[in-house]
């Protein structure tokens, strides 16, 4: 007999200002109860409280899918699935994954009953995620714009599912609560500035997968997640608008190890549940055609969060070099001297610039800034130089120790691509 999750009960309460979910399950023969909390913050907060989910399957089966797909769970629960869920999951996604990911997925059954009820409530909100990052703020400039009412932004949505790790895996569980509180506070501060409501969302489920299948790279579960969260709101929300990590003609890749991000513009639309539609924001744009459509939106000027690190950009690792150098290309560093340390940046600028043609061969979005430097005549380091000088910049902070002949075969590998 193969592996089993099982959905044995939903309950939920509200105490005070904040509305708890719990999810009884049962996986590998262990009962765990998978839990979120609702609230409500940013600008006038008494308007978006959330006090009721519907009896359905939907949120936990989407939030692991990847779990039972890679692991090999099938689900079942006597709590129905929506129906319209069930079918695209079962017709389209999972088949699709299976076949697609060269063996890295195992196909799930999902022993559900279906529904086709309506909603107590008729969704009306449409919302996205507030990261405070590059995709997510070209998301809100793009709806908050947008002239179809049905798709205008009403709420933004910060959620804490696994994203606050601070590049540690597994990440301390008091680690992960302090970075999630400091980059909540620039997300709210943002809220409150330009007048969006703001839905907080918390949740074990990253310390139920560290549990049971240790750490897991954020980026391979982020969309099942934020979907899933989603799914549990669907009495509210009728559109989720997620930003897309990459254009849609950029490395489309089904292999399930590699998680969403390579085919969101897919996949994502197959999570809807006929009263909860995800719709992709960006796929058409580069990240650095999206950072020129940000060069001018006010609002992210003093709150753009991109860093590895934490809720202060450290302007060092990749996230904040790329995003430095793609606002220097465009001009439009000094709009942004209240998220970034520009004097620090241009004193090192040509470091900088070095490690973007260092790595450019395994980074799509340094290759990404080489292409458009070439294309506008922007000035580049020499590659071979510039891997030199990476190489015993690491080598001189102790960061990377290496006989000589190992630093050839490096130096010869980053030249050869």
């Amino acid at each position: 007999m193969g592996k089993t999750m099982q959905l044995t009960d939903i309950q939920s309460h509200k105490l005070g200002g904040v509305f708890e979910v719990v999810y009884k399950l049962i996986v590998d023969k262990e009962p765990f109860d998978l839990k979120y909390t609702v609230s409500s913050m940013g600008a006038n907060p008494e308007q978006n409280q959330i006090d009721f989910v519907p009896n359905l399957c939907d949120p936990v089966v989407v939030s692991l899918m990847y779990n039972m797909l890679v692991e090999g769970y099938d689900f079942e629960s006597q709590i129905p699935m929506s129906d319209a869920l069930y079918h695209r999951l079962t017709k389209d996604f999972i088949p699709h994954v299976v076949s697609m990911s060269k063996g890295k997925a195992k196909s799930v059954k999902l022993n559900v009953p279906v529904s086709d009820a309506k909603l107590q409530k008729q969704a009306e909100w449409v919302g996205t995620g507030v990261s405070c990052g590059i995709d997510s703020f070209s998301a809100i400039k793009e709806y908050s714009q947008e002239t179809s009412k049905a798709y205008q932004l009403t709420h933004l949505l910060y959620f804490k599912i696994g994203a606050h790790h601070g590049r540690m895996y597994p990440c301390p569980e008091k680690v992960e609560n302090k970075i999630f509180q400091e980059e909540l506070a620039i997300a709210n501060r943002f809220c409150e500035q330009n007048g969006y409501k703001l839905v907080v969302v918390d949740s074990n489920i990253n310390q139920m997968a560290n549990k049971f299948w240790g750490a897991i790279p954020f980026g391979n579960v982020a969309s099942f997640r934020n979907v899933g969260v989603m799914l549990m709101l669907q009495a509210y929300f009728s559109k989720y608008v997620f930003a897309t990590t990459y254009a849609t003609f950029n490395d489309f890749d089904m292999d399930i190890s590699a998680g969403l991000e390579h085919n969101l513009w897919w996949s994502m639309p197959l999570f809807s549940s006929g009263s909860m539609e995800p719709v992709p924001a960006g796929s058409s744009m580069t990240r650095i055609e999206k950072t020129v459509f940000l060069a001018d939106f006010k609002p992210a000027f003093d709150n753009l969060m991109v860093c590895w690190a934490g809720h202060i950009n450290c302007g060092e690792c990749d996230k904040c070099i790329r995003t430095l150098v793609a606002l220097d290309f465009i001009g439009a560093l000094d709009n942004f001297r209240k998220s970034f340390d520009v004097e620090r940046y241009k004193k090192n600028r040509k470091r900088h610039l070095q490690h973007v043609v260092t790595y450019a061969s395994r980074d799509p979005f340094f290759r990404e800034l080489c292409d458009y430097a070439k294309s506008n005549r922007i000035p580049m380091p020499n590659k071979l130089v510039s891997v030199i000088n990476e190489y015993w910049r690491l080598t001189r902070n102790s960061r990377l120790k290496e006989v000589p002949g190992l630093a050839f075969r490096r130096i010869k590998s980053l030249m050869s691509k």
